[in-house]
């Protein structure tokens, strides 16, 4: 499913005009900065000075616990219908595009079963191929289109087929197996964005008021340079502030080059 790794990767702007690639990095930032100040008491006690609390420590705690529960619901999907999902998620592209080029004598059965339909990455898979298989259904009523099911049927697309398929699309979507995607993506993003939030507060205030380079290491907002850089223990900042993609050349014309 080549086509649809790309575009998963896709570059995708949130709300906050960053891209999702750039946003999906808090977590991880957050985590060694949270387990840096547990480690550290001085950089602790410098923070303390700023109003960083028991609460607030507690507060970025539960944001980033937000965000890995923000996707539960997939975690939490029954092993079987985890297994449904993915093989109607791996039929659809290549199928399609066999259906395309087997129906395409048969234009009338191609139109109906095939316009509008394209590939899609992920659960909503499943509904693409469930449209499919109730488009067929009702094809085969259509004037001429014994013949062309006599075809389909050879190439492998049998009625035991279909049922298997049909069984496997049940299984996939019955109850609340199959999240909103979009919905659920939009929490994801929004829990993203919390988290961002409290980590860019936090970050550039530990910044300005910690000194000692071991503390901003450890808190994962510093690293040292190579020793081939002539400038012998000096600092990178790793995380650019506000929502700067360090990956990402400038460009005016791109409206995620900005602050």
């Amino acid at each position: 499913m080549a086509a649809k790794k790309k575009l998963k990767k896709k570059r995708v702007l949130t709300e906050a005009g960053i891209s999702l690639e750039t946003l999906e990095q808090t977590p991880g930032r957050v985590a060694t900065f949270l387990m840096g100040l547990v480690k550290e008491r001085g950089a602790r006690a410098m923070l303390q000075r700023m109003g960083y609390d028991k609460a607030e420590h507690q507060r970025g705690t539960a944001l980033f616990i937000a965000v890995a529960e923000s996707r539960a619901e997939d975690i939490l999907t029954p092993a079987n219908v985890l297994d449904a999902i993915t093989e109607l998620d791996n039929w659809d592209e290549p199928h399609i595009r066999a259906l395309r080029a087997i129906l395409k004598r048969f234009p009338d059965v191609f139109k109906a079963v095939l316009f509008g339909i394209e590939p899609i990455a992920g659960p909503e898979a499943v509904f693409n191929v469930e449209r499919i298989l109730q488009r067929m259904t009702a094809a085969e009523k259509l004037p001429g289109a014994k013949e062309a099911f006599a075809v389909l049927a050879k190439r492998g697309y049998t009625p035991a087929e279909r049922k298997r398929l049909a069984a496997l699309v049940k299984l996939a979507s019955d109850g609340d197996h199959v999240p909103d995607t979009q919905e659920s993506e939009e929490a994801y993003v929004q829990a993203l964005l919390a988290l961002r939030e409290w980590y860019d507060e936090w970050s550039e205030i530990a910044r300005l008021t910690i000194k000692r380079r071991d503390y901003l290491i450890t808190l994962g907002l510093a690293e040292r340079r190579g020793s081939g850089g002539g400038g012998g223990g000096g600092l990178d900042i790793i995380d650019p502030t506000p929502f700067l993609d360090p990956n990402k050349p400038s460009d005016p014309s791109d409206p995620e080059s900005g602050t």
